[in-house]
């Protein structure tokens, strides 16, 4: 099963107070946020992780390798605007790849992976962006999935239910 998500800015105080997240301290945002994630993710799942994982520099590449080594399945990244680490050092700790952009083709349909939905303005022909990056600002805007945990209940989000997003807005709309 592939899965999506963004934005989890684990150690990051301040997202606490700027996304109104429900959680007292960055300890139990991240323990909700890992016991989360691998609830919905499994052994043998993809996910793809479209930016902010944590403002933490290369002095906690450790804390990453735990960190990553407590998710489940298979993880690649799209870099976000607050990543800090190189790529390389990020393959090291743990993400199977990453990238700055990424382009999905699943059951026919093309998808941009990037962080920043700005991407999708000059981001070439594809059917739908998937992002994070805007926190709470909207779950779906035009073409555009949010998949940041600020909108999906602090875990990932399917394939299935990116499709069923999709759905939604197509019967949502005008005829």
């Amino acid at each position: 099963m592939l899965y999506f998500t963004s934005d989890q800015h684990y150690g990051h105080e301040n997202a606490i107070m700027y996304c109104d997240r429900p959680f007292t301290n960055t300890g139990k945002m991240e323990r909700t946020l890992t016991r989360n994630y691998n609830n919905t993710v499994g052994q043998n799942d993809i996910t793809f992780f479209l930016g902010d994982i944590s403002l933490r520099g290369s002095e906690n590449l450790g804390w990453y390798r735990g960190l990553l080594k407590k998710l489940n399945g298979k993880k690649i990244l799209v870099l976000g605007n607050h990543d800090k680490l190189n790529p390389f050092q990020y393959v090291e700790c743990g993400f199977k790849s990453v990238h700055t952009s990424y382009i999905l083709k699943h059951d026919g349909i093309i998808y941009g992976l990037a962080h920043d939905p700005a991407y999708s303005i000059n981001g070439g022909d594809m059917d739908y962006w998937i992002c994070g990056h805007v926190h709470t600002m909207f779950k779906t805007l035009g073409n555009i999935i949010n998949v940041g945990v600020d909108v999906h209940d602090y875990k990932p989000i399917s394939m299935i239910d990116v499709v069923e997003l999709l759905d939604a807005r197509r019967t949502d709309r005008p005829k």
